[in-house]
């Protein structure tokens, strides 16, 4: 009902007048597209071990991008190749209320930053050396645009 104990509205301790606060359903769902995301890039790696794979995620889809390779990480299976994250609402500013609640199990600015970085060393750690660019590259093309240049 958008109320602490039942009578104080939560907007006193964070909402605004453009962005009220309101009470939600649960987000279970994210964590089933999260799975969905970490097979669909299982299945690719196994059917097509030599393809790239780039994921572009905005807003809630790059938390979905996050949990899938913290997923694929736990099963061993090779990250995406490329991961675009536009306006993700993965915050690593603690507001004074969230310091607040040190007695409750409200994660750490800390705690938040080491999770991206485990997960983005994870992505940024492997390079696929296949094909390699040079194999790919146009030969005595000209003008531009073209992979390898003039040549």
């Amino acid at each position: 009902n958008g109320k602490l104990f039942g009578f104080i509205s939560l907007d006193w301790f964070g909402g605004t007048m453009t962005h009220p606060l309101f009470s939600a359903a649960g987000r279970k769902y994210m964590v089933l597209a999260a799975m969905r995301l970490a097979m669909l890039i299982k299945i690719i790696r196994k059917r097509y071990p030599d393809d790239t794979i780039n994921v572009v995620g905005h807003s809630q889809g790059t938390l979905l991008t996050l949990l899938a390779h913290a997923f694929l990480k736990d099963d061993g299976v090779a990250p995406a190749d490329g991961v675009i994250m536009l306006n993700s609402p993965y915050g690593l500013f603690e507001p004074l209320n969230e310091k607040l609640q040190g007695w409750s199990s409200q994660q750490t600015r800390e705690a938040r930053l080491a999770t991206l970085k485990g997960i983005l060393e994870f992505i940024c750690g492997r390079r696929h050396p296949v094909p390699a660019l040079s194999s790919v590259a146009l030969r005595n093309c000209q003008g531009y645009g073209a992979i390898g240049g003039p040549g």
